[in-house]
């Protein structure tokens, strides 16, 4: 009896037996064993290539941190946030300046972005008497955060955009953009807070109550001190936070 087998690779060794199914019973041949012959030659087949799986690392919830200068500065994780979330930019591709103070119209800037206001890239001029003083990279921003009475200017009619901004009046911008009112249930306790004017302490309470702003040394507010890029970007990533 003689077959044949089909499928079989070149150059290998197989082993094997055979058997018949009969009414009485199952037959098995001896085991045979044989080595097919080299076979034609043909180009080895190269296996399909499977793209590399990037594991991101859990630390870096986003794309690496561009700042140098925020190394060992105690707002970098959340400046870092920040900037993923578009809040904050840098004073160039690898600075942020975290400890330089902040001018109101970076904070302005700053805080239509944590609230995601689209800018106003139209041409139309804004109401302040110094409006030329405003820079051209912030102006769109400025012009949709006034539309949407995000901010305003001073009685005089002025912005004053290059003036550093101070923490009562960081305070007090936040409150009315969000139009927040105090619960009335948290009264303030910082050790300076007879030098917060009356007209601010509303505001100071309301901001306190969410945890927005918090005290600097020896529980002081400070109420006239300057504010610094790094305090501005952690104060709006919270707000971003209570928001989302």
């Amino acid at each position: 009896m003689s077959f044949s087998l089909t499928g079989l690779l070149p150059s290998t060794t197989y082993h094997a037996r055979a058997y018949a199914v009969t009414d009485q019973a199952t037959r098995y041949s001896s085991n045979i064993t044989f080595t097919t012959g080299a076979g034609p030659t043909s180009p080895p087949t190269t296996p399909p290539t499977t793209p590399p799986v990037v594991v991101p690392d859990p630390d870096l919830p986003g794309a690496a941190c561009p700042f140098m200068d925020l190394e060992n500065h105690w707002s970098k994780p959340d400046i870092c946030e920040a900037a993923s979330l578009d809040i904050v930019e840098g004073v160039d591709v690898n600075r942020f300046a975290p400890n330089v103070e902040i001018t109101r119209a970076e904070f302005a800037v700053m805080l239509a972005r944590a609230l995601q206001v689209s800018a106003n890239e139209g041409e139309s001029s804004l109401s302040f008497r110094d409006q030329e003083s405003i820079p051209a990279w912030a102006r769109p921003m400025i012009q949709a955060a006034l539309a949407e009475g995000i901010i305003d200017g001073y009685p005089d009619g002025t912005f004053r955009p290059q003036q550093t901004i101070t923490r009562i009046e960081m305070a007090a911008m936040l409150s009315k953009s969000m139009k927040w009112e105090t619960s009335g249930k948290q009264e303030l306790s910082f050790a300076d807070l007879a030098s917060i004017p009356v007209w601010a302490m509303p505001y100071v309470t309301i901001v306190s109550e969410r945890g927005l702003v918090q005290g600097r040394g020896d529980h002081l507010f400070v109420p006239r001190g300057k504010t610094t890029r790094a305090e501005a970007g952690v104060l709006l990533l919270r707000l971003w936070h209570i928001l989302h």
